[in-house]
């Protein structure tokens, strides 16, 4: 797992309103690859 995906996992809990988005760029990601 890229050192960068754990950094916007800090940003989601920090971030509440960004945690939205960040999970469905994640959901994304993962469902892609």
């Amino acid at each position: 797992v890229p050192s960068g995906l754990w950094q916007r996992s800090c940003i989601r809990v920090t971030c509440p309103v960004g945690a939205h988005r960040e999970v469905l760029v994640f959901s994304l990601t993962r469902f892609v690859v």
